[in-house]
């Protein structure tokens, strides 16, 4: 596992269907082991209102350097 819940991550490619750009950073809220690794990632807005909510896998994120 490369990540953990509650960390700020930022999406190294856009996702089209989603009209997030890369670089737009999120949280990690949930872990997926099986069938395969994958992140649920919640991104929010400016006022902390959820806009999107999606399954990633490690290669489509980053860790967000502090």
């Amino acid at each position: 596992m490369k990540f953990r819940i509650n960390e700020s991550i930022r999406l190294t490619a856009p996702i089209h269907s989603a009209l997030l750009e890369a670089g737009a950073i999120g949280l990690i809220v949930e872990i997926f082991l099986e069938p395969e690794e994958t992140y649920e990632i919640e991104f929010s807005d400016e006022r902390g209102a959820t806009t999107h909510q999606l399954l990633l896998h490690p290669h489509e994120i980053q860790r967000l350097e502090s």
